[in-house]
């Protein structure tokens, strides 16, 4: 083996080290970024949530199979607290 092929296969390794160190977190993030694309997706796509003639949400709580935000207004002692029923949007 020459010096010459010797120094050029080392300066190629070289060369690779740092995308080689850097590929794990690449793929991390690209992991990341479709998954998060998959649940902005699936929030986008979901329905609007009706409103009554008061201006207060209408209540669905489970109704027809529905999956998503459900919001309930109740009141409590003359204060009102908001109730959150989330269900799982993935897809099996």
């Amino acid at each position: 083996m020459t010096p010459d092929i010797t120094f050029a296969a080392l300066n190629i390794f070289n060369q690779l080290a740092f995308p080689l160190t850097i590929l794990p977190q690449v793929i991390t993030c690209q992991i990341n970024g479709y998954i998060s694309t998959k649940r902005l997706r699936a929030f986008f796509d979901a329905p609007e949530i009706e409103e009554r003639e008061d201006g207060r949400q209408k209540p669905s709580w489970g109704g027809g199979g529905q999956k998503g935000y459900h919001p309930t207004n109740v009141d409590i002692n003359g204060s009102l607290v908001s109730l959150i029923h989330w269900q799982s949007v993935t897809e099996i």
